[in-house]
């Protein structure tokens, strides 16, 4: 568990030792913090029959021996639903599941216990269901919504749970605390991407890093020479984090043009890095083109808060449509 989680489970530990725990519970925060180690640590421990705590710290655990621990672990527990799905969306008939489960008597536990892993995805009507369980949970359950994005859910949800804002550390402490800061000299560091909450998944998983260096070589083909723009779409239709991404490194590029990094180190660490063609081409100097002036980049970034403010209050939304409307708006803006 990361150093910033252990407070967060001390209170929620002394809660549910009181008998003081809520019956909804939402942990929030960005993409990578925690949340939901946090959330199957408080499902284990509600789950847990004889849980034992930690002296030092006063944290709960489950015990992993009793009857519900080994259920649990199997996939088998009764009193347990976690609502999860395929689909884009999580839907009022996925809803209309937790109200049945919860209004049934607990089998084996005292406690009924949902867990909502993403639960930003809620359709309207959906979150709508839900608030009628929010109100009347029925005796002894536990909701537990996650989300890394509080503005998608509905007001009237987030006013029914208890709120916990999961803050992970920042800077250069988050780095040493994730080990990832392994010795770069100054020169380096002052370019390193990765310095920041919203970095948490490319700081945690490889796989996510390469794959916003690779994102990042292709927007820059793309600004500078009007290249690799299929691949750049592909990716901005395929990746979670592909729009946070462009976000992020629009205000970079314009922070860079103001010397406030050294944007030519970062196009040098691409290209050290080579990866594949994208990266190389986009890192490869004047054949990599001229990167848009300043007025431009923020013009540009208008275009990119717009879509996504689009994105996020249509829920049917067409998301591939936006993004490849997105990509030729941002191309007649760099034409002119």
């Amino acid at each position: 568990m990361q150093s910033w989680l252990v407070p967060h489970q001390r209170l929620l530990s002394q809660q549910l030792a009181q008998g003081r725990l809520a019956h909804a519970i939402l942990f929030a925060g960005v993409a990578g913090a925690g949340k939901s180690a946090l959330a199957n640590w408080l499902v284990q421990a509600l789950v847990c029959r004889q849980p034992g705590k930690d002296n030092d710290q006063g944290i709960l655990f489950a015990c992993q021996n009793c009857k519900s621990c080994r259920l649990y672990r199997q996939g088998s527990y009764p009193d347990f639903l976690s609502v999860t799905t395929d689909a884009k969306n999580i839907g009022v008939d996925d809803i209309r599941a937790v109200s049945t489960f919860v209004e049934k008597k607990a089998h084996l536990g005292q406690n009924k216990v949902v867990l909502l892993p993403m639960a930003e995805k809620m359709t309207t009507a959906a979150a709508n269901a839900l608030l009628k369980t929010l109100e009347e949970p029925g005796l002894s359950c536990v909701l537990i919504l996650v989300s890394d994005d509080l503005e998608m859910l509905l007001p009237t949800i987030t006013s029914r749970c208890r709120l916990y804002d999961i803050r992970p550390l920042s800077g250069q402490a988050l780095l040493e605390n994730l080990g990832r800061d392994k010795g770069r000299d100054k020169g380096q560091a002052e370019v390193n991407l990765f310095a920041n909450v919203s970095q948490l998944p490319e700081l945690t998983d490889e796989a996510v890093y390469r794959q916003f260096r690779l994102f990042t070589a292709l927007l820059l083909d793309f600004l500078a020479a009007r290249r690799s723009r299929a691949d750049l779409l592909a990716l901005l239709n395929e990746n979670t984090y592909a729009f946070r991404w462009l976000e992020y490194m629009l205000v970079t590029m314009a922070r860079s043009q103001y010397n406030w990094l050294s944007w030519s180190g970062i196009r040098a660490e691409l290209a050290d890095t080579g990866i594949n063609r994208g990266e190389q081409s986009a890192a490869a100097g004047d054949d990599a083109g001229q990167l848009p002036d300043t007025e431009t980049i923020w013009q540009v970034y208008q275009l990119v808060i717009a879509c996504i403010r689009q994105l996020k209050s249509m829920v049917q939304a067409n998301a591939g449509y936006l993004s490849e409307k997105l990509l030729v708006d941002i191309e007649a803006v760099l034409d002119k």
